[in-house]
């Protein structure tokens, strides 16, 4: 890269925290190093024992590690994706099979199309480049028995719930984690992996003594609990991502949105990455990795919006005059045609603040309307609730169609014409109501479990919806502390989702006392 350029090509979050660097200047180098308060933070950050967890030498060291180990006589890497899992096994003498994935379906994972064979699948989650997400039952029917699928979630640092897939406990699963992104600390090498502890002592086995350095089994040890900070630096490049697209959104080129700190772009221009090299601007080529070509390129989501504002020009004028993206379906505007989200508003307010009034205003100009009810069935035991619904379903345009159901994920799947939901705290308290939130005592998670699949569903049809979407939601958490356990147990979890929900959100706005903000994120 020459000198003074914009590099966008590293997606590495800069800088390390000066705190952690002070830390990490108090450890004794002349010590061998001790991997057990290491894996002792891991396992408490994700619940699991010591036993499941295995530091290593950067995410990379983990693959080389699982092909020299597992020895598979059939691998099956999906792409396009990160290239070294697929580099480690060959050099082990691995047969490979790729599974390519196509980006007019949005690259979308058929297990089907890896081979039963296959005693070995690697896929990313979220994949780099194409910041594709794999839902849960996918990588359910990619398991069996006799079969290892590793999970690449070098990226997952980034998701305002970095949990991951590993509770799930799906059989035969390894996840690999990286802690060098999102903390700015590529140079120290830290990660680690989870794996049922069988599996984990047997990669253990094919080691060399002291795999891991002192400073990076310190920097896990101090890392792993600092979540409120990692999500603050996940929460400000998601709100940078979604300025990044909304710039974009004039431009002649496809993006496929990414939940991490970058975005796949594809042009029709086969040789962008030297035009934007000469305007001062490096990004990361497409055509090396399996099943993209030179006309996609990979770009850094810059926390400066200097950066991101030099990145939008030098794209303006490479772009100029150039052909548009032949691909599959797409958003056609009248700047050319581009992969973007379709428009999604999160209507966020108290009760009586005028907020379900609000969000029908934003789709008054359209003639049908899905209105989703999530809320329940008004009968006569409940007459205000009933008198509520009869005084809403008359404010409604007559062109709109209602629908009452527990199930929005489905009909924000299946939805052909634009969807208002009203609303999601309706929805959770019933999603709640039948995991038996409410009945489980003090340190029962149980139901947290049954929860989280269901708003999992829920973001990937939010995330995924093909109309114009609105949400309302109640915004949470300003007044007094519940005085219940249940009260506090929805207040924090309907704060969670509608966390989660803005992430995903092209429009958040705040409806109070009848006034209406539209929502910045001031870190950005």
């Amino acid at each position: 890269m020459p000198a003074g350029a914009l590099d966008l090509a590293v997606n590495v979050l800069a800088p390390s925290p000066a705190w952690l660097t002070d830390r990490l200047s108090e450890v004794d180098l002349t010590a061998y190093p001790d991997p057990g308060p290491g894996r002792e933070a891991v396992a408490a950050r994700h619940g699991v024992s010591p036993q499941e967890c295995l530091l290593v030498n950067g995410a990379a060291e983990a693959f080389w590690m699982l092909a020299q180990a597992l020895r598979p006589r059939l691998a099956a890497c999906v792409h396009p994706s990160f290239t070294a899992p697929e580099a480690a096994l060959r050099s082990a003498g691995v047969p490979v099979e790729r599974v390519v994935r196509d980006p007019a379906d949005e690259f979308a994972l058929d297990p089907a199309s890896v081979p039963e064979r296959a005693d070995l699948v690697v896929l990313g989650r979220p994949d780099n480049p194409t910041g594709r997400t794999e839902d849960l039952d996918v990588l359910a029917a990619l398991t069996r028995p006799g079969r290892v699928v590793v999970v690449d979630e070098a990226f997952a640092e980034f998701w305002p719930d970095a949990s991951g897939v590993y509770a799930e406990g799906l059989p035969g699963v390894v996840c690999v984690r990286s802690l060098t992104k999102i903390w700015g600390l590529a140079g120290l090498r830290v990660g680690y992996l989870l794996a049922e502890p069988a599996l984990a002592r047997r990669l253990d086995e094919v080691r060399q003594p002291w795999p891991v350095n002192a400073l990076a089994v310190r920097a896990t040890t101090l890392l792993c609990p600092a979540e409120e900070e990692r999500r603050e630096r996940a929460d400000r490049i998601g709100a940078a991502r979604r300025e990044l697209l909304t710039e974009l959104s004039g431009l002649p080129l496809e993006v496929w949105p990414s939940p991490a700190n970058f975005l796949l772009i594809r042009t029709g221009l086969g040789d962008l990455r030297s035009r934007l090299l000469e305007r001062g601007v490096a990004v990361r080529r497409g055509e090396t990795f399996p099943g993209l070509d030179s006309t996609f390129v990979r770009v850094t989501v810059h926390p400066d919006p200097v950066g991101r504002a030099a990145l939008v020009d030098a794209l303006g004028d490479a772009l100029e005059g150039a052909p548009e993206p032949v691909t599959g379906p797409a958003v056609a505007t009248s700047a050319g045609t581009r992969r973007l989200p379709v428009e999604r508003t999160l209507v966020l307010g108290g009760a009586r603040s005028g907020k379900s009034r609000h969000a029908q205003r934003l789709l008054a100009d359209s003639a049908k309307v899905l209105y989703v009810a999530p809320g329940p069935v008004p009968d006569a035991i409940d007459s205000d609730w009933a008198a509520r619904v009869v005084e809403h379903r008359r404010n409604r345009p007559a062109g709109w169609t209602t629908l009452e159901t527990d199930d929005v994920p489905a009909a924000l799947e299946s939805a052909t014409q634009p969807v208002l939901v009203d609303c999601l705290a309706t929805w959770l308290a019933g999603v709640m109501d039948a995991a038996g939130a409410w009945e489980s005592s003090d340190g029962d998670t149980a139901w947290h479990e049954k929860v989280d699949v269901e708003v999992e569903r829920l973001l990937k049809a939010w995330r995924s919806a093909s109309v114009r979407v609105v949400a309302v939601s109640n915004e949470v958490g300003s007044g007094v502390v519940p005085g219940t356990r249940s009260g506090v147990l929805f207040r924090d979890a309907l704060g969670r989702l509608n966390r989660q929900v803005a992430d995903l959100t092209d429009d958040v706005r705040l409806v109070v006392a009848g006034r209406v903000q539209r929502l910045e994120d001031e870190r950005a």
